[in-house]
């Protein structure tokens, strides 16, 4: 089992928990002999992040060599085992951090910016990185958007949505720690600051549509029936989060069989194999 750096912040600390910043606010509205035992725990879990920057979450990644056979892994196997590269591994999509998957396919090991398809609330990320830097929007749409839709009727829905985007197509899941967890994201694009969303829930199919400003978003949404339609608006649960500076382009090789292997861009791996001229992401030394 892959280890996991966890980022305790007050937002993430409040979605750990099952317990919204909110709920806490009102705790210590009702119960002000709490105050200091509240906010003080809060502070005590919260001191980790707010130290070296090593402790921001990153963690080595391990190349594992089996005679002919290449994978990476977040732990040094028995095989013989080499560090990479490294990169954030954390249980929380945090903000402008893209998802790096590993797959499986046709018995060779592949890094995906995307889950595989139909797969996305099952798949978690091995890791995270930074997009490369002519992905100036990605930057702006990846991560974890709490969002509350409102109907018609003025009622509200209170969902959150992990996204992945890749050039200028997004793809994602609903958060798995609520009832939209059975709900999917079927597709999208963000361009120019303008996000478009294809969604489905149970039997009812959705499109959403909205703008990015200022590390927010809103817009419409409607059924694609038009049975119904309402506004919504998103915003991130941890805008404070910066990421550890130092990055490096992390590239995909491949030789005539179609394996596939990855190495920073300062690393050459053999005559036999070429390098994919576009990095996949960026990671750290």
């Amino acid at each position: 089992m892959a280890h996991h750096f966890f980022l305790i912040t007050p937002c993430a600390l409040s979605r750990k928990e099952n317990v919204s910043c909110t709920a806490i606010r009102r705790a210590v509205k009702y119960r002000p002999v709490k105050i200091f035992l509240t906010w003080a725990a809060v502070l005590a879990l919260c001191l980790p992040c707010l130290g070296a920057e090593t402790e921001s979450g990153l963690q080595p990644i391990y190349l594992l060599t089996n005679g002919a056979t290449f994978r990476l892994s977040t732990e040094p196997l028995p095989q013989q085992a080499s560090v990479a590269f490294q990169a954030i591994c954390t249980n929380q999509w945090l903000p402008g951090l893209v998802p790096i998957f590993a797959v499986q396919a046709e018995e060779r090991f592949e890094l995906r910016r995307r889950p595989v398809r139909g797969q996305e609330g099952s798949s978690e990320p091995m890791f995270f990185a930074l997009p490369n830097p002519d992905e100036p929007e990605a930057a702006r749409i990846a991560g974890r958007w709490d969002c509350i839709a409102i109907r018609g009727d003025g009622s509200k829905a209170y969902l959150a949505w992990e996204l992945s985007p890749e050039d200028h197509s997004l793809a994602g899941r609903f958060d798995q720690n609520t009832d939209y967890r059975f709900a999917h994201i079927n597709g999208g694009s963000f361009r120019s600051n303008r996000l478009e969303l294809h969604g489905e829930y149970i039997s009812d199919a959705f499109i959403l549509n909205g703008t990015w400003e200022a590390n927010q978003m809103k817009g419409e949404w409607h059924r694609t029936d038009d049975s119904e339609r309402g506004t919504w608006e998103a915003t991130r649960p941890c805008p404070e989060f910066k990421p550890p500076k130092g990055t490096v382009s992390l590239y995909e090789w491949r030789n005539p069989e179609g394996k596939r292997r990855y190495a920073i861009e300062s690393k050459a791996i053999g005559k036999e194999w070429g390098r994919n001229p576009k990095p996949l992401c960026q990671v750290w030394r």
